[in-house]
């Protein structure tokens, strides 16, 4: 038997939620799919948590100035990444709830799994046929990661995965200084961990503007070491990770791999779509 409905939503991010909530402005006729875990990138491991933990590295790294203001015990400040993290991390489920629960509430009409087009107005889900007037699909995204770093295991992380880290190792290599690698790096950086960022070109936070560029570079380079036109290889070595790229090697504990992001659309037959 063939489920029909009028709209059927392919993702419960903030794109698929966003559509979701227009949607039922006129009709309760709708079918939320989603295959990847629930809170939306954002709140999950995007942009929310990272400005949570920009805000405590931001007030750690503001510890000289207030030294010189006239704030004494400032230089017996440190930085305990095990409960910064930790903090992150409760403010990351704060930040998910409320996705999670629009999800949950509509019940049967909620699907968690993998769906696949049969034709453009078919699909199946978990073994179910589902016949929709219309279809949006809003599944999102995930990080780049070369496959051979996967052999360095949780020594190479993702944006994905930086949140779950609960006693990150001072020593850190980001790769990719886009707008995530800068933003993250520079968190970091400014706990006060020794940080080495690689670049394959020669701009950084997605910058054009050349004089805009070379302001954002002279900041970093006071927090972290910077190594632009870097292609950059990975090796295992006896205590982390040996990173290589544009003339330039160090020995870090892991690795922030921030190298883009691809949508999420295999497996879902979008070749059946004519």
């Amino acid at each position: 038997m063939t489920r029909q409905v009028k709209l059927v939503i392919l993702g419960a991010g903030t794109a698929g939620l966003t559509a979701l909530s227009e949607a039922r402005r006129y009709t309760d006729d709708v079918l939320l799919i989603n295959a990847g875990p629930y809170g939306t990138t954002c709140a999950r491991v995007g942009c929310m948590p990272s400005k949570a933990l920009l805000e405590v590295a931001h007030a750690y790294g503001r510890r000289d100035w207030l030294g010189e203001s006239g704030i004494r015990g400032t230089d017996t400040l440190e930085a305990d990444l095990v409960t910064i993290m930790a903090h992150v991390r409760t403010l990351r489920d704060r930040f998910t709830a409320g996705p999670i629960d629009t999800a949950e509430s509509l019940g049967e009409r909620s699907i968690h799994g993998q769906p696949r087009f049969l034709d453009p107005t078919t699909l199946e889900v978990n073994g179910e046929r589902i016949e929709a007037k219309s279809v949006i699909i809003a599944t999102g995204t995930r990080p780049n990661l070369p496959e051979a770093w996967r052999s360095l295991g949780d020594r190479v992380v993702t944006s994905d995965d930086v949140f779950e880290l609960e006693a990150p190792g001072r020593r850190l290599g980001v790769v990719g200084l886009g707008p995530i690698g800068v933003e993250l790096g520079q968190a970091f950086a400014q706990l006060g961990c020794e940080e080495h960022g690689f670049t394959r070109g020669s701009s950084v936070a997605g910058l054009s503007d050349p004089q805009v560029n070379a302001s954002l570079l002279e900041v970093l380079e006071r927090q972290m070491t910077v190594t632009t036109e870097a292609d950059v290889s990975l090796h295992q070595s006896d205590t982390g990770v040996m990173v290589q790229g544009g003339g330039k090697a160090v020995e870090v504990d892991w690795v922030l791999a921030s190298l883009g992001r691809r949508p999420n659309v295999e497996g879902l037959g979008l070749e059946k779509l004519g």
